[in-house]
């Protein structure tokens, strides 16, 4: 399983630090702990230096020296590389001599020991916290366990619904579903190459990369998406790329880049882009389309060299429109076309789950009020089916359309 400890950037870092590299920058959200991860990656202690020029004045050692001011110059870079010392700036103003490392994480031991002090599965726990500081894994364990009296990962997904979202671009998505039937196509991937997705290297590299799944609305893409993260028990995000959009040339391409960097610190995990032809149409006629086809540069280049354990799920009402080489192969594994459900037995069937569905929320029926909502649900559907398929939402509508009836006609009785 890929782990935040395995980031590029904290390769990258811990690279630098054993090749001494004279200055380095580090950005990370990890305030209380910046001093007790770099001492993990360094594989040795680190001299915290409140004043760096001072470095000079004294017996530098060849060590690791971090320090939270901004002064760095090029007298103190050369001091520092004759001595094959280090030291790090973490989230001070950026200088040129500065070897920038764009996010600094906590490595695996850490998050797997915060999420032990509540469960004896903290190694199974973490999909459910990518992307979190320990301060977020310690806050989000503390009230999970205060409402459950159990960590589990439907638990800790459901806390970080409601836990202030820092990741700029993405939202949770809640992965609970009453009832969905997937699709052929859609069920042979779960049971087929799905299966690599937690896989070691080089196993993991035959799990689907993504998947388009193209249809009308209203037959289970966006549900679809809900299924795979369910069936592999990690989180589900959602891309939100319009709102990604800046005033200035650059900002799109650098928010985009920002959030699918935070995707794979997030890792193992499902992103969903809903509705992608609405981001990035084959032909774009609007003021916008220099925007539009940055951020699609950036998309592609993410979406064909990233290595995270992160499916994408990108859902489309008209493949059409979309610009083929967003989903060519490498890029996205398989697409799948959505049509509902066909004729009147698959409605028939689909209609009795839901209903049960319906039941297991709402309390039992009576025999009377259990056929009296699959007439009424069944006959709704047998008429959309005279004009074509009847999407799922349409079917589930229907049920909870008869469900409700038959229980206003119960109080009123």
């Amino acid at each position: 399983m890929k782990t935040p400890a395995d980031t590029d950037a904290n390769k990258l870092l811990t690279l630098a630090l054993a090749a001494r590299v004279p200055v380095i920058h580090v950005k990370t959200d990890e305030l209380l702990h910046v001093k007790e991860i770099l001492e993990h990656l360094n594989g040795g202690p680190v001299h915290v230096q409140a004043n760096p020029l001072a470095l000079m004045e004294g017996d530098l050692k060849p060590q690791v020296y971090l320090t939270p001011n901004d002064d760095c110059t090029a007298k103190l870079y050369m001091a520092l590389k004759n001595a094959k010392a280090t030291l790090v700036y973490a989230n001070t103003k950026v200088h040129p001599l500065h070897l920038q490392v764009p996010q600094m994480v906590a490595p695996l031991h850490m998050v797997q020991k915060e999420l032990a002090e509540h469960s004896s599965l903290a190694e199974e726990l973490l999909p459910a916290v990518g992307g979190l500081t320990l301060k977020d894994v310690f806050e989000v364990s503390r009230i999970t366990v205060k409402r459950d009296q159990s960590l589990s990962n439907y638990g800790l997904s459901k806390t970080r619904q409601s836990y202030p979202n820092k990741l700029k671009g993405l939202s949770q998505v809640d992965t609970a579903f009453d009832y969905y039937a997937p699709p052929d196509a859609l069920e042979a991937i779960v049971h087929g190459a799905l299966k690599f997705f937690h896989a070691d290297a080089p196993l993991c590299t035959l799990a689907p990369r993504g998947l388009l799944l193209d249809g009308p609305p209203g037959t289970g893409k966006t549900m679809g998406a809900k299924y795979l993260a369910d069936k592999l028990g990690v989180p589900l995000y959602r891309l939100d790329v319009s709102g990604l959009k800046g005033k200035y040339v650059g900002d799109s391409e650098g928010a985009l880049q920002s959030a699918l960097a935070q995707l794979d610190q997030c890792s193992p995990c499902v992103v969903l882009i809903d509705e992608v032809e609405k981001l990035f149409q084959r032909n774009t006629s609007n003021g916008d389309s220099g925007v539009t086809l940055g951020l699609l540069g950036s998309m592609l280049w993410w979406l064909q060299e990233h290595t995270s354990k992160v499916l994408t799920i990108m859902t489309t009402n008209n493949s059409k429109n979309l610009p083929p080489e967003l989903y060519r192969e490498g890029r996205v594994t398989a697409s799948l076309t959505f049509m509902g459900l066909e004729n009147i037995d698959d409605a028939s069937a689909f209609i009795e789950r839901v209903l049960e569905a319906q039941e297991e929320k709402y309390g039992d029926l009576t025999d009377k009020e259990r056929e009296t909502v699959r007439h009424r649900a069944c006959t709704d559907a047998a008429r959309v089916l005279d004009d074509g398929p009847i999407s799922h939402a349409k079917a589930t509508q229907a049920v909870i359309d008869a469900v409700t009836n038959v229980l206003v006609t119960r109080h009123n009785n």
